[in-house]
């Protein structure tokens, strides 16, 4: 799979699962926005916090994932932009996680006619469910009815303890918004966040999202993954 954005889960992922009330979750100094497009909305300055923490959270690789200011922007401006943010006392935003309807240009670059066989063989695609023949093909249309959610980005130098709280909160909105499927790219060094051991999913974590591994695909040093939610 070819996406036009990387997804970079560049954090070092750590197990805190704990059960959270309210529009805004509160923990110490910070607290998570659930309407991200929203906050930027009122706080345009926010576009800066974020670009300094791409730069914090990425200028370890070789190759610059940082995005640029026009192109964050540009990412809340997509059909069914939505996203949830980490916020300090004081307003500054400290982290992110959003995305949008994914399109044509997030597919698979592969025939969508493939085979789920031709998947596999031809592309390295690893199912890890059960989905019906010609499962692309199906995809495709799910993400033309706007039933597919493409996870842009994700950042969070600090505060990485409230990860799972954030992409829990997202993954409610996206439920309670009518998506069934959401895909995204992943750093190597973070996959941990979804694949244990020897390449095979974490399914006790995914339970505790609620979500299910349907399919991914490594290459060079990234794994797309699709999940059910």
């Amino acid at each position: 799979m070819v996406y036009d954005r990387i997804l970079k889960l560049a954090i070092t992922f750590q197990d805190v699962v704990k059960k959270f009330t309210g529009p805004e979750r509160k923990r110490g100094r910070v607290q998570i926005v659930e309407n991200l497009k929203k906050f930027l909305k009122s706080n345009p300055s926010a576009y800066k916090d974020m670009y300094d923490i791409e730069q914090s959270s990425f200028e370890k690789y070789d190759f610059d994932y940082t995005q640029t200011l026009s192109d964050m922007k540009d990412d809340f401006v997509q059909p069914g932009a939505n996203g949830v943010g980490l916020v300090s006392a004081d307003g500054k935003l400290l982290g992110y996680i959003y995305g949008y309807n994914m399109t044509d240009d997030e597919l698979p670059d592969v025939d969508p006619e493939a085979t789920n066989e031709e998947l596999k063989e031809e592309y390295g695609v690893e199912l890890h469910a059960d989905v019906p023949e010609n499962f692309l093909k199906e995809l495709i249309k799910l993400s033309r009815n706007k039933k597919v959610f493409y996870i842009a980005n994700l950042a969070l130098p600090t505060q990485k303890l409230m990860l799972m709280r954030m992409i829990s909160t997202l993954l409610k909105k996206l439920k309670a918004g009518g998506y069934e499927y959401i895909t995204f790219d992943a750093l190597a060094d973070s996959v941990k966040l979804f694949m244990g051991q020897g390449g095979v999913p974490d399914m006790a974590r995914m339970a505790a999202f609620g979500v299910k591994i349907v399919a991914t695909l490594p290459q060079d040093d990234q794994i797309q993954a699709l999940l059910k939610i």
